[in-house]
């Protein structure tokens, strides 16, 4: 089904003229039966039927090994782009050259973090200076909305 979908956008986007990229994923490292090797072996079998119906790139998240992601980048021919955790290197990744790199949802949960701490100060200290430790200023942030 995955392969296509990728397909149909593929000559969608072909007919249309339009340069795509597309990033198909597997979440094989995370849901496949097996230990890491077997989900890695999907993953890859996943990385090749993807090129084959016409992904330029394989997006494989859930890696928490950085030999895993050594082993993916070595055996997919894509460009590969991974999720990043507490538990991957980034000079690590980056030594392996790995295309692309996704944060998923870290900022949204590091920023829900600092409004925890701010009501945390908030509701029970004197002191509120997370208040006052931002960086943005109140015209880079007016700049962000402003309409072209």
């Amino acid at each position: 089904q995955q392969q296509q979908l990728i397909r149909q956008a593929r000559a969608l986007a072909e007919e249309k003229g339009f340069d795509i990229f597309i990033n198909a994923r597997t979440d094989a490292m995370h849901f496949a039966e097996g230990d890491t090797a077997e989900r890695m072996r999907v993953a890859v079998k996943r990385a090749a039927a993807f090129e084959q119906a016409g992904a330029d790139g394989i997006f494989v998240p859930f890696v928490t090994e950085l030999e895993t992601v050594a082993a993916l980048k070595a055996a997919i021919t894509l460009p590969l782009n991974i999720l990043v955790n507490e538990h991957l290197p980034i000079a690590g990744w980056r030594r392996l050259g790995v295309n692309r790199v996704s944060t998923g949802s870290g900022p949204v949960l590091a920023t829900l973090g600092l409004l925890t701490r701010i009501a945390g100060q908030l509701k029970s200290s004197d002191d509120w200076s997370l208040l006052y430790k931002g960086e943005v200023t109140y015209p880079q942030a007016n700049a962000w909305l402003k309409h072209s």
